[in-house]
């Protein structure tokens, strides 16, 4: 594309990618004389302001960002290219609702452009486009200059012997040992590691301390006021926070309900427990926490990876944006920590993600000379997920996940619309929800659509705001949509409640 003076489009779900992707991007093709900028929400106005003149002009010819680059204004565009297609942080779960991946193909497709989406794992979207013929496929049976995959190995947690170790009181709370969170397996194969001077990353999907803290003597869990999920805890902050609305308080001396004193623990993990553990387990060890708590300021993840690249530090832990894209040739070890709140999240697609996310995280492992190794921490050690990533067989995987949609006549082989109804006070939006219901089965009696029942969303409350839902499954989206639309926009201001329409909703919980 570059040699017919055409534009070219790389797409990247997540900022934490860019840093790393560019600057190879910049070592291939600067010394042929292309021009390369680079599009996310951390660069400042007058930076997009530049870059956006530039690319209007034709004076950019490599373009890597985030989906909002998608809106750049290309003259000439000839490749789009969408790495880690599958991840579902393509998709704005905010107005407009849009899914990066499908707005790339309808732009490759208006401007006569090639699309090549990019995946270890890809959607069971993409994947059926193309075993169905709609799109090309194109594999890769072996990984670059015939290095073999990372062995997998599954620690069942349920089979260890729960050692009662003494209760540490440090102030209000109850701290895990480092050995209740790290097992014996996982210790020994990070020792073994650093021994031989290799680096190590260890993957939790939850930032913080711990996920809740629930009072020993009544049960009394912590909750967010505006939300109905419990605080985190932050210890690095000192303070309880809410993952959703960022409501933030301090620990509380003493339980709101039974009075008690100093009675709290703490319970889940997050990348902070983890951090701590493994410093106390490895006290010479250099540990790099990556987290959106520690790469808030501008610059800090693209620090982060340089240092981590240049050996800085010996063990990284982060949440998912450690567990795709990167690439440091000396990690040999994977610890997956925890993965099984992933796994049972009420959502059609849980186990999809569950088995993506285990495959790209275990692929950071043996990218360079030394042969990699995954440990996976899971007290579900037979899911299918598990099983068929510790394989390494996305195709198993895909056939027996297929079979399930088609059985249940869920996407791919539908298209799904979810309607939220969001407002006060809960009884109303409860109504509200089951009487337009009732209005949306009439109009769509005609339709073969398939309209379930109005349900509290499994977060029922978010910023102070009560969630219902109702989940519709098709095949003609457009004809249902606009029928849609022209009741929402007809019945929104009679109600007093919001309605949101969201076509091909990646995110069920909320």
């Amino acid at each position: 594309m570059l040699n017919t003076k055409k534009q070219v489009l790389l797409l990247v779900p997540e900022i934490s990618l860019t840093p790393q992707l560019l600057e190879r991007i910049k070592a291939r093709f600067t010394a042929q004389g292309a021009s390369i900028g680079c599009w996310h929400s951390r660069i400042s106005r007058s930076e997009k302001a530049t870059l956006w003149y530039d690319i209007l002009h034709g004076k950019i010819d490599i373009l890597v960002g985030t989906r909002s680059a998608l809106f750049a204004p290309f003259p000439v565009l000839g490749l789009i290219i969408v790495d880690e297609e599958h991840e579902s942080s393509f998709k704005q779960e905010e107005s407009p609702r849009y899914h990066g991946r499908d707005v790339a193909v309808m732009r490759a497709r208006l401007e006569g452009a090639l699309i090549i989406l990019g995946s270890a794992t890809p959607s069971l979207e993409s994947y059926y486009n193309a075993i169905s013929g709609k799109y090309k496929l194109i594999e890769l049976r072996k990984r670059v200059e015939e290095r073999k995959l990372p062995s997998v190995s599954i620690i069942d947690l349920r089979k260890r012997k729960r050692k009662l170790s003494q209760q540490e009181k440090k102030g209000t709370g109850f701290f895990l040992k480092p050995e209740e969170l790290v097992s014996e397996e996982l210790k020994e194969a990070i020792e073994k590691r650093l021994e031989r001077k290799e680096q190590i990353i260890l993957y939790i999907n939850h930032r913080g301390y711990s996920s809740s803290l629930q009072c020993s003597d009544c049960g009394y869990v912590l909750p967010c006021p505006n939300c109905s999920i419990s605080l985190s805890f932050h210890k690095n902050l000192g303070i309880l926070n809410c993952h959703l609305c960022n409501y933030s308080t301090s620990v509380p001396s003493f339980c709101p309900t039974c009075r008690a004193v100093g009675a709290f623990k703490f319970l889940g993990s997050g990348t902070e427990k983890v951090e701590e553990a493994i410093q106390q387990m490895f006290s010479s060890a250099r540990v790099l926490r990556m987290d959106s708590d520690t790469m808030k300021k501008k610059g800090a993840m693209e620090r982060a990876l340089r240092a981590f690249g240049e050996r800085q530090f010996d063990i990284l832990v982060g949440t998912q944006m450690v567990s795709k894209g990167l690439d440091f040739p000396h990690v040999s070890l994977v610890g997956i920590v925890s993965i099984d709140g992933l796994l049972h999240l009420p959502d059609f697609r849980a186990s999809e993600k569950s088995f993506q996310q285990l495959l790209q995280v275990s692929g950071r492992s043996g990218r360079g000379s030394v042969e990699g190794e995954v440990f996976v921490q899971t007290r579900t050690p037979y899911h299918p997920a598990i099983q068929f990533a510790r394989h390494h067989d996305y195709l198993g995987f895909v056939d027996q996940e297929l079979e399930f949609r088609k059985t249940l006549f869920y996407p791919p082989f539908c298209r799904a619309i979810l309607i939220r109804f969001i407002g006060n006070p809960e009884e109303k939006v409860k109504f509200m929800a089951e009487a337009f219901t009732k209005e949306i089965k009439e109009a769509l009696k005609d339709s073969n659509a398939i309209v379930g029942e109005p349900t509290q969303a499994p977060i029922a409350k978010i910023k102070g705001k009560y969630h219902y839902q109702l989940f519709i499954r098709c095949q003609k989206v457009m004809e249902i949509s606009q029928k849609l639309k022209k009741l929402i926009f007809v019945k929104e201001s009679e109600m007093g409640i919001n309605i949101r329409l969201d076509v091909d909703p990646q995110d069920l919980l909320k």
